[in-house]
């Protein structure tokens, strides 16, 4: 697994993001940014039932559609080398 600093370029984030389908960019948050995010998580998982059956597991929480329940993910994706939006690397793979 590779880790990439946050002067990564867009193209070695891409490489990446298509060959494991995650693209980890170690130190791209500041502390502030990751407390804002990790705050939010905690929101959503709070007004998140637990599972209902066995497949789910009794004490499973799954959070659907993150991205339609908090706001805080939105914006460029913090790679400093340019400013590039969340979907620009897997755009840049097709």
């Amino acid at each position: 697994m590779d880790k990439l600093s946050p002067n990564s370029s867009v193209e070695a984030v891409s490489s990446v993001l298509e060959r494991d389908g995650f693209a980890i960019v170690e130190g791209a948050l500041t502390a502030a940014e990751l407390k804002e995010k990790r705050d939010e998580v905690l929101r959503v998982l709070a007004l998140t039932p637990r599972g209902r059956n066995n497949f789910e597991g009794f004490e499973t929480q799954r959070v659907y559609a993150l991205f339609a329940k908090t706001r805080a993910f939105d914006g460029p994706a913090p790679i400093r080398s340019s400013s590039v939006c969340w979907n620009a690397c897997s755009a840049a793979s097709n």
